[in-house]
């Protein structure tokens, strides 16, 4: 049987259009969708390195911190005496008149600070401004001694209410 030039080219296209497919379906579509999943993989990879990065700074951020916090401590050296320094720090916002007790709290041993106590006082003011006492906090949460003041519970006074008694906790961290 002999097949005509009409024939071969029909052929001729079919499996040239076969081959395409194949070619496409085999080489050409796989590989464009490895390039997808690479390109889906790089953005992945990308934002977990930021992250990374970001992690990264935020850790020497916080060894600075550490850093400092540490100088801190060995500037103020062992003789520092939180009673004294809150007694001195109020004589300068001239509330010292107003102290009815500072009250030692318990001991924290944090353990993983490395070696270091978390120590506080409890200290309650009587019939104090609102200027002095917010004087006196900044006085204590700025100073360069490593205090921080917590859980503050005000109450005004009945007979004056432009006065108003004060309990606060007061907190460092020395060398256990």
């Amino acid at each position: 049987m002999r097949i005509g030039r009409r024939e071969k080219i029909w052929i001729g296209v079919g499996c040239a259009v076969l081959m395409v497919m194949l070619a496409y379906g085999g080489v050409i579509y796989p590989a464009f969708q490895r390039m997808e999943r690479m390109e889906q993989m790089i953005k992945s990879q990308k934002a977990t390195l930021e992250q990374i990065q970001a992690l990264r700074d935020e850790w020497l951020q916080i060894q600075a911190d550490r850093d400092i916090m540490r100088r801190q401590l060995e500037n103020r050296g062992t003789e520092f005496s939180m009673f004294r320094y809150l007694e001195g720090v109020a004589r300068q916002a001239g509330v010292e008149s107003q102290i009815q007790y500072m009250r030692p709290l318990p001991s924290i041993d944090s353990g993983s600070d490395g070696g270091l106590v978390r120590k506080g006082l409890e200290v309650r003011l009587a019939g104090v401004g609102l200027d002095s006492l917010v004087r006196y906090l900044y006085l204590i949460e700025y100073s360069d001694e490593l205090l921080s003041v917590e859980s503050i519970h005000a109450k005004a006074v009945y007979t004056s209410p432009d006065l108003i008694n004060v309990t606060f906790r007061v907190f460092t961290l020395e060398k256990a």
